[in-house]
């Protein structure tokens, strides 16, 4: 089991021991001694005792002295000041699981066509290079056979990947590298995320993941009560798509200045779901309820692209390898069988 899995297992009994109603103190001890990492061990005893010596739960949280998220720290203050913190932490386990299985979907299918693409580049390299290419240098060059315009250019185009196909493709990994690195540094992390939403299929899988698990984050901390301009903050310290916090925390600045949130919102980040929650701002509950339905359909539109990348890429993948060794296969057999007509 690995440590995040440890630390869910951890958080889990620590909400049964909180909706028990045990002291907090008592509950963090129990799972000091139930923690495999030493340094979360650490931090639990730490918070402990700092707890027992008269510390306010509310102040430990907002010192933030056991090492937690700043929106978990938050969902913590708001069960605290609700009595309902045992609530509060299991739908932020909850959330931590969706979240983790959105994530594991969207590797599963970036990156399955992925290895096919490379796996499939390479039977066709080697099939260029070492069939095609080998059969000028062998048999048709030793009867001197008179090529077809289609076989010549694929020869010639083999002896090209033999001789220069490693420096191709040290390039191709260069240039993205430096395309990568070059908009890191001109524009931060969030133009590195506006590239990559562009990408087919899979930018709108990502986009889609992070609108997700922003609504499903942020109607939690509406739902505790927290501030509004304080849960955009905290959610887009959370949220991994950079251009998406950098917009949450644009809106926290702007409803902290009174103005309406709504028409802030960026049409080109936020689709039509999440602009219609945000119109329900004022009205705690129901914009905590029309957030978890955005992040629904959030989370349906990624598993749908999730779902189009494995079913469209695959075959397109295995159907344009096929393509290229039947039409490779052309332009060995049809020399061939000229020269078995020339010899006959």
């Amino acid at each position: 089991m690995s440590e995040a899995e440890h630390r869910l297992e951890a958080a889990e009994r620590t909400a049964g021991l909180i909706a028990a109603e045990l002291p907090l103190e008592a509950g963090l001890r129990a799972l000091a001694e139930e923690s495999p990492s030493p340094r979360i061990r650490r931090t639990l005893v730490r918070a402990a005792e700092r707890l027992e010596a008269g510390m306010p739960p509310e102040e430990l949280l907002a010192n933030n002295a056991a090492g937690l998220p700043p929106h978990v720290c938050g969902l913590l203050r708001a069960g605290l000041r609700t009595g309902r913190t045992g609530e509060f932490v299991t739908h932020w386990l909850q959330f931590v699981r969706e979240s983790r299985g959105r994530r594991r979907l969207m590797i599963a299918a970036l990156a399955y066509p992925a290895i096919l693409l490379v796996v499939s580049c390479a039977l066709v390299g080697f099939y260029l290079v070492y069939i095609v290419g080998d059969l000028a240098q062998g048999t048709l060059a030793d009867f001197d056979t008179e090529l077809p315009v289609e076989s010549e250019a694929a020869i010639a185009f083999a002896h090209f990947l033999r001789d220069h196909g490693l420096w191709m493709v040290a390039g191709a990994a260069a240039l993205v590298a430096l395309v990568w690195l070059v908009t890191t540094a001109v524009g931060g992390a969030a133009a590195r995320r506006r590239m990559t939403v562009w990408l087919p299929l899979a930018g709108p899988m990502l986009r889609h993941a992070a609108l997700a698990e922003f609504c499903r984050l942020l109607a939690l901390l509406v739902r505790g009560g927290v501030p509004l301009p304080e849960a955009f903050r905290m959610t887009a310290a959370a949220v991994r798509d950079a251009e998406l916090a950098r917009e949450a925390v644009r809106l926290a600045g702007h409803v902290e200045h009174g103005g309406p949130l709504a028409p802030a919102a960026s049409s080109r980040i936020f689709p039509p779901a999440v602009q219609t929650a945000f119109r329900w701002e004022h009205r705690a509950d129901a914009f905590a309820e029309a957030l978890d339905a955005a992040g629904e359909f959030s989370d349906a539109r990624s598993r749908m692209s999730a779902g189009m990348i494995v079913g469209l890429v695959e075959p397109t993948i295995i159907m344009t390898v096929a393509a290229a060794i039947v039409g490779l296969m052309y332009v060995v057999i049809v020399p061939m069988i000229k020269l078995l007509n020339d010899l006959s």
